[in-house]
């Protein structure tokens, strides 16, 4: 996944000072402006839902896993 970041010029590497092993990924300047634009979005969306409305909420929730896992099986609502 890093490396897709990577290609797409949204994150660039560095290898951990303390552990080798490790990498570190930073926000590159066009990482920083997709973060902005996505972050945007999403607190729209957000400010949309009534507090209170827990249907609502739940169907915002299933429709943004499903976007972003489309073969997601869709499992049945837990009752509690």
């Amino acid at each position: 996944m890093v490396d897709q970041l990577v290609d797409r010029n949204l994150v660039f590497r560095r290898v951990d000072p303390v552990d080798r092993r490790r990498i570190r990924a930073y926000l590159t300047a066009r990482g920083r402006a997709e973060h902005g634009r996505v972050d945007a979005l999403v607190r729209a969306d957000l400010a949309g839902l009534l507090i209170g409305d827990d249907d609502t909420l739940a169907q915002r929730l299933e429709d943004l896993i499903d976007g972003l896992d489309p073969a997601r099986r869709r499992m049945p609502a837990r009752t509690i």
